[in-house]
Order: C-alpha cells, then sequence, then structure tokens
C-alpha cells in the first residue's frame, strides 16, 4: 500500500501522540475488507515499514471521517482540523497520465465513500534491499 512520504514516517513513530494511525482509502467498505486483520507493507520509494489491519470504518464523506477519527489521528503533523481537510484535498495521484484529487468529494462520493483502516505498527521504517 502506497503512502505519501510524510505519512510513513508518522506511521513509523514510536511517540503514541504523534503516530499516524488510521490510513485512508477511497472506495466503498467491499474494496478493502479482505485487508481486516491482515500484515500489510506501507511503502514509499524505497522504504517500508510493516503494520496490521485491526479493524475499519467507513465513512460516506471526507468530513464525517476526520470528525469521527480525529484530526491528529489522521494526520498528527497538522495543527488543526481545518489544516488536516486542507491537507487531504491536497493529495493527488497520476493515473494514465492525469492528475487526480484522491480525496475530492466528487470522487469520493462516486467511489462509495472512505475506508479508514486502523494501524497497528509491527516494525520501524526499513529500506528495501537490492
Amino acid at each position: 500500500m502506497d503512502v505519501q512520504k510524510h505519512h510513513l514516517s508518522y506511521m513509523g513513530k514510536t511517540d503514541d501522540d504523534k503516530r499516524k494511525i488510521v490510513e485512508a482509502r477511497v472506495g466503498d467498505l467491499n474494496k478493502h475488507i479482505g485487508m481486516f486483520g491482515k500484515i500489510v507493507k506501507i511503502i514509499f520509494g524505497d522504504k517500508y515499514l510493516l503494520v496490521k489491519v485491526r479493524f475499519i470504518r467507513h465513512y460516506d464523506t471526507l468530513e464525517e471521517y476526520v470528525q469521527a477519527e480525529g484530526w491528529k489521528n489522521v494526520a498528527p503533523f497538522v495543527n488543526s482540523y481545518e489544516e488536516c481537510i486542507k491537507e487531504y484535498l491536497q493529495v493527488t495521484t497520476i493515473k494514465d497520465s492525469e492528475v487526480i484529487r484522491v480525496f475530492d468529494e466528487k470522487r469520493i462520493e462516486k467511489l462509495g465513500g472512505i475506508n479508514a483502516l486502523h494501524l497497528k505498527l509491527l516494525s520501524t521504517i526499513s529500506t528495501v534491499s537490492k
């Protein structure tokens, strides 16, 4: 599962107050329910860490997700709920040479909502060996 660089570093923190413990994935619950209880490799570039998906909650909107899970759990690197929403709205990916805003309201609605994957840290950040 790919994440942004700063998300990986916050997932790997050992200080519980600063650790990102919830990862959002867009889609209906069926898209991610198979990850429940699984050990997952979180990747950014050549860095990774291992987590276990403890449980999954589903939300219809980004705002519901952030309010219910708490902005400090989903984005501990920001200072407020408003900054958290702004941060998520800036997340992009590229598909078929097109830049896509991952957490765009219309995209979330079209794909069936947001899944909150609750993670348990199993390893520290490691480098992929070649």
